[in-house]
């Protein structure tokens, strides 16, 4: 059976942990866990998003070209770059560091970059009106303070999702290592998360398009 490796770039310490279970759950949703395999060293890990978006220096190891020159020394078949947008107007951010990225690697390497919108989080948010994601949540042992989100909620216009998701789940603080795996570790894939979190359906796209560009490539 043929193994391939996927090396993904992410800017905080939750999404080390977070990322790797988020691609291989949807891997083997999508049956692709059959070929595909994560990079067992995990993601490479930039000093935050900034670190990303500057101007590439490699003296001082910034942009994402420094990123993606590391992950290549690790000999993956595809990369793929996920961070926050936070402030950042994603369609302007995205293709910026698209290109960049693209540049950094041969003309026909899989690549793509997915900007959560405005964080990771918001896809947990986008996940909490399903019955299935409540469900999973309190059986992992949390007290939730709601049954679904206000009508009208648009997860994506959030400012701090951290603390909206805290207090869905009942925790007093949310910590981004200890929660962002977990919670993902549970996450349902709907068509309806999709519908709430337009950047989560983007990554699913994303991901089954370098799915089928890391085969062609191979191939």
């Amino acid at each position: 059976m043929t193994r391939y490796v996927i090396v993904p770039i992410v800017e905080g310490h939750g999404e080390v942990q977070a990322v790797p279970i988020l691609i291989q759950r949807w891997l083997q949703h999508r049956r692709f866990h059959l070929n595909f395999s994560l990079d067992v060293k995990g993601p490479v890990r930039a000093s935050g998003k900034g670190a990303l978006k500057v101007a590439h220096n490699a003296d001082d190891e910034l942009g994402v070209e420094h990123y993606i020159e590391y992950a290549l020394l690790r000999r993956p078949d595809a990369i793929i770059v996920i961070l926050d947008a936070d402030d950042d107007a994603p369609t302007s951010l995205g293709p910026v560091l698209l290109d960049r990225a693209r540049a950094s690697v041969p003309s026909d390497f899989p690549i793509c970059v997915v900007l959560a919108v405005r964080e990771f989080e918001a896809w947990f948010l986008s996940a909490f009106p399903s019955p299935v994601f409540r469900a999973n949540l309190e059986a992992s042992g949390y007290i939730l303070s709601r049954r679904t989100l206000p009508r009208g909620t648009d997860v994506e216009t959030i400012a701090n999702c951290k603390a909206y998701v805290a207090r869905l789940i009942g925790v007093p603080k949310y910590e981004p290592t200890t929660h962002q795996p977990a919670l993902t570790g549970i996450l349902p894939f709907t068509q309806a998360m999709c519908r709430r979190s337009p950047s989560f359906a983007r990554l699913l796209a994303e991901l089954d398009s370098l799915m089928q560009r890391v085969r062609r490539h191979r191939s």
